[in-house]
């Protein structure tokens, strides 16, 4: 009698027969069995590396059949649910002798699978491996492939030069149709109709091949879109697809963090070539604590340490997590108008998460002494250059510009990034005659250098609506199209989780095609910083309108109505932003088609949108924008608001005629103008706004509590401003 079979049990009960399990059936060893057997899996591979011997590998794989035998019983020890008492016995009949050893031999070669199996699957706790759960919640996001269409599949699985052929043929038919017209056609959409007539007449047998190419290359897309969500990127462009595919997770998972820790979340990511994400959201609750914390990461790189940003850059990230603390602070108070912002203690805790681990490490720790008011009165007045970054200055956005827009100007650049580039632009009153809703701007606050001024018409080519210098004051921002490409992901990425409209009505992809559409047909960089303008414009937070359409007369005279018929079109129904063709003269226009005098009815519909100090009596634009002139809600963001002129000043350009290059520009350069003083405006207000959010703080404290001793820090620009007012 074997030795292991000495080991009495309950009663006999029937044995367990060894047979296959068939499909559907419960896996051979329980949950609690196959964990005890991982648990125990580091001998196995302890032998196995240095190559022991196979008495060694028997013998343990013997000691963890017996000890899961000794903790389940020899009943139906793989199955199981909870643990037995095994008492020894010396003596047992044959029949359970013999159940017992078919019961060892069961459970010893359901251990040495199990360990087999897992031999190689080692636990890894590396950083530059993402977990499982994160791949799987990210593909719930990301764009999944779809499957080509057969006739496509079918005309390019081999040369076909017949169908080229006919394509070539039908599509010059086509062109000399269109010749009177300056409708273009593309030879794409000629080839899909050549291509899908003759895919309808082609044998079964071709039929079924191109349905068999289309699935097989349907599975390898769809098996490189699995592996490309924990894949580690083989080039910089693949890596901002992944960032542009995330977009929509990422700001969920902002949303979401940011409600469940009552305060603000941040996340930057910064990628190749200059690309980059952000998302700032804030949702707060009331809270006399405010805590702070980080979490990093980054990628691995060949012979290279690997540093986090907080170890390469430590006092700007400190700084900015006490100043992000503050502002939760404010918005807390601003919520619940029961909390003192500056009296209450704040910490800033860092914990920096890298592959799973968390290392606890206190970043900074400041208390605040309410009982020394002196003391805090002169570090308020004395620190101004040391706590610069703690005004709420800090927190603000400025549009997305590119920070050289004044090139070699007799002025000095401005960096758009930097908070204090607005500093002096915004000035707020106390006197009695003051409004205490509205700000005060100064009359040139505006960094681009954009005044206010009446210029005589110079050329004889003059726009129509434009008797002014449109060009002197005008700055370019966008290089080369190359730039475009960059700051354009950048700004979209912003944007989108707020406005998600942009990518639902095409619009995204429309300012994306900007450079590749126009490129031959005007200055493709001054559509590009139409383009931006816009998207700045949208990103300015301000509410959202439609746009008033103004009514008109006719080119005729014989009517008084909404024009662009157009742009009066989009607004009433489903609108995409699509490249659309021009009407031509004297034939009636479809809904779809731009209005064949375009050229005279959207610059006039815009000038009709100014306001009325910048217009002469023949209703002309004769003054350039300045930063003091109000436009109200007659410039807008949204579906329906600037959007639908933008987009049709840029299908005019697509379809612009030989005389009306100089009347786009002028129309263009004074949108541009607009929208940027537009955006400048909000940010001032956003400004005005904070500054007001911080008085109420302070001046809303519930009777019976002690109103703080710590004063609010001004800067020295808005202590000399109010001495002087």
């Amino acid at each position: 009698m074997p030795v292991h079979a000495k080991i009495a049990g309950p009663s006999p009960s029937e044995a367990i027969k060894a047979v296959k399990r068939n499909r559907g059936r419960p896996a051979n060893t329980g949950a609690p069995q196959k964990r005890m057997m991982i648990e125990d899996i580091a001998g196995y591979r302890s032998l196995k590396a240095r190559s022991a011997p196979q008495s060694d590998i028997t013998a343990i794989i013997n000691s963890e059949t017996r000890k899961i035998i000794q903790h389940f019983g020899w009943t139906d020890p793989l199955r199981a649910v909870s643990p037995v008492t095994v008492v020894e016995a010396d003596s047992q009949d044959e029949h359970e002798q013999k159940r017992r050893d078919a019961v060892f031999k069961k459970v010893r070669a359901e251990v040495r699978k199990v360990w087999r199996e897992n031999l190689l699957a080692a636990p890894s706790h590396t950083a530059d491996k993402s977990s499982v759960q994160i791949a799987e919640l990210i593909k719930l996001f990301a764009r999944k492939p779809r499957r080509k269409q057969l006739y496509k599949v079918w005309a390019t699985s081999q040369a076909r030069p017949d169908l080229e052929a006919e394509v070539d043929k039908r599509h010059a038919v086509k062109m000399q149709q269109s010749a009177s017209n300056t409708r273009h056609i593309p030879r794409v959409a000629t080839w899909n109709e050549v291509a899908s007539e003759w895919f309808h007449l082609a044998s079964k047998r071709e039929k079924k091949a191109a349905r068999k190419q289309s699935k097989r290359a349907y599975r390898q897309d769809k098996k490189g879109w699995e592996l490309g969500a924990s894949a580690t990127p083989d080039s910089p462009d693949e890596a901002i697809e992944f960032m542009e595919a995330s977009q929509t997770f990422l700001s969920d998972l902002m949303h979401f963090f940011a409600s469940r820790a009552s305060g603000i979340a941040v996340m930057f990511l910064s990628g190749p070539n200059g690309a980059s994400l952000m998302w700032v959201l804030a949702l707060s609750h009331c809270t006399l604590r405010s805590y702070t914390i980080s979490s990093e990461g980054v990628c691995n790189v060949p012979e290279r340490p690997k540093l986090l940003y907080t170890e390469v850059n430590p006092d700007d990230c400190t700084h900015f997590k006490y100043a992000l603390a503050k502002q939760t602070q404010i918005l807390n108070a601003d919520k619940n108008s029961d909390d003192d912002v500056e009296g209450e203690e704040v910490e800033v805790e860092g914990g920096r998460i890298e592959g799973g681990e968390v290392e606890g490490e206190e970043v900074e720790e400041e208390g605040v002494n309410d009982g020394d008011g002196d003391a805090d009165e002169d570090i308020a007045d004395d620190d101004d250059g040391v706590e610069g970054t703690d005004k709420v200055e800090f927190l603000l956005y400025p549009p997305l510009m590119s920070g050289n827009q004044q090139g070699a100007q007799e002025t000095h650049s401005r960096n758009h990034s930097d908070p204090d580039a607005y500093e002096g632009s915004l000035s707020v009153h106390s006197n009695a005659e003051t409004s205490a809703d509205e700000p005060i701007f100064v009359d040139n606050p505006y960094p681009f250098d954009i005044t206010c001024g009446i210029f005589p018409a110079q050329r004889a080519g003059m726009a129509t609506y434009f008797a002014f210098d449109v060009e002197k004051h005008y700055t370019r921002s966008i290089a080369d199209t190359a730039e475009y490409a960059r700051v354009f992901r950048v700004a979209v990425s912003k944007i989108l989780p707020r406005k998600p409209w942009l990518e639902e009505s095409n619009t995204v992809n429309f300012l994306r095609s900007v450079p590749k559409k126009l490129q031959d047909r005007i200055d493709v960089q001054l559509a590009c910083d139409l383009s931006m303008a816009y998207l700045s414009f949208e990103a300015s937070g301000l509410d959202e309108f439609p746009l008033d359409v103004k009514a008109m007369k006719t080119s005729d005279g014989s009517a008084i109505t909404q024009l662009p018929s157009y742009v009066a079109g989009l607004q009433s129904r489903s609108f995409a932003s699509r490249w659309n063709n021009r009407a031509d003269k004297g034939i009636s226009r479809t809904p779809a088609q731009l209005d064949a005098d375009i050229d005279v009815t959207l610059p006039h519909q815009w000038a009709l949108l100014q306001p009325k100090e910048r217009l002469d009596d023949q209703e002309r634009i004769v003054h350039a924008a300045n930063a003091s002139m109000t436009w109200k809600k007659a410039l807008a963001p949204g579906i329906d608001g600037v959007r639908l002129l933008v987009v049709t000043a840029l299908v005019w350009a697509w379809n612009i005629g030989e005389e009306e290059h100089t009347q786009w520009s002028y129309l263009a350069i004074d949108m541009i103008q607009v929208l940027r003083i537009l955006c400048h405006q909000a940010t001032l207000q956003e400004a005005y706004s904070s500054e007001r959010v911080t008085g109420q703080a302070e001046s809303c404290i519930p009777e019976g509590r002690k109103k703080s001793a710590r004063k609010w820090k001004k800067s020295a620009k808005l202590r000399e401003s109010e001495r002087s007012g």
